[in-house]
């Protein structure tokens, strides 16, 4: 039996797919590092209700004077946190909605329908860790700045919502002086 091309071809397309019904835990297609010096990758338009409740923090308040629109103050990514249901957003402040040395992020749940913030933390980094905690991702946010002091803290899932677990921080040293605690 003489198996037509197109019909060869089209099965070795979904063989090397996979199967299109299975979706793994840790999504390898999405970005799980964001970085102060690196633009999202697929960034995506942040739902009004999801803008709003962020600007209504009490971190974000003081942006209201500056009259700029939610796109100009921030932007997103969709990431799954959980469950392979459940979309999460990673929000990501842009200046002024940040720090002078350092960003700002929030994790919202539900970010489509009743959206609520999960994490509000500052870094120049933030990478989501393959482990997890109450079956959600763990969190790593990480800072350094100009005088060479660094903090790197790490955030686990708990209660509905992400907690910082460890913290550690220190001082970056010259080389030509000795060792130094960076992490």
């Amino acid at each position: 039996m003489k198996i037509p091309a197109a019909a060869l071809a089209f099965m070795l397309v979904l063989i090397a797919r996979g199967n299109p019904n299975y979706q793994t835990s840790t999504h390898p297609h999405e970005q799980t590092g964001f970085y102060d010096s690196f633009p999202i990758e697929k960034p995506i338009a942040i739902p009004p209700a999801v803008s709003t409740l962020i600007l209504q923090t009490d971190d974000a308040k003081f942006v209201k004077s500056f009259n700029l629109e939610p796109e100009q103050l921030m932007e997103a990514s969709e990431i799954h946190l959980g469950p392979n249901n459940e979309i999460h957003l990673f929000v990501r402040g842009i200046i002024p909605l940040s720090a002078a040395d350092h960003g700002w992020a929030w994790i919202i749940r539900h970010p489509y329908k009743n959206p609520e913030i999960v994490l509000f933390a500052d870094g120049n980094g933030f990478q989501f860790l393959t482990t997890k905690s109450h079956g959600y991702r763990d969190l790593v946010a990480s800072s350094a700045v100009a005088s060479g002091f660094w903090v790197r803290d790490t955030f686990r899932f708990s209660n509905g919502e992400y907690k910082l677990w460890k913290h550690h921080e220190g001082q970056f040293h010259d080389p030509a002086c000795g060792p130094h605690n960076a992490p």
